[in-house]
């Protein structure tokens, strides 16, 4: 069937209610999977209504905390890091790098 936008847990396995949204077509739990609503306390949108086209996701630009929300601070975060490596200006001062003992002491050297 899919999975949660909200968790990214399997949905039709009859577990936990779930809907999709007749206007973006997106899956989710109509519950408070993760606690995700508790931890918001001054959302105001109901658990059946969907999360992106009321706005409350991360990813719709709300506080809701969802999982591609999540994982897109995830890869920002990721891409950043690897910008900002300790030693390296930038992406493009990498080719120019120097790595000592290395170029040297070498099997051609």
């Amino acid at each position: 069937m899919g999975t949660c936008h909200k968790c990214a847990a399997a949905l039709g396995r009859g577990t936990q209610k779930h809907a999709q949204c007749p206007k973006c077509s997106l899956l989710y739990h109509i519950t408070d999977c993760g606690g995700r609503y508790a931890a918001c306390p001054d959302l105001d949108v109901p658990l059946d209504a969907c999360p992106k086209c009321a706005k409350a996701c991360l990813c719709a630009g709300g506080q809701l905390s969802c999982h591609v929300g999540r994982l897109r601070i995830r890869r920002k975060g990721a891409k950043t890091a690897r910008y900002r490596a300790p030693g390296l200006g930038s992406a493009g001062d990498f080719a120019g790098a120097h790595f000592p003992g290395h170029a040297k002491h070498g099997l051609g050297a």
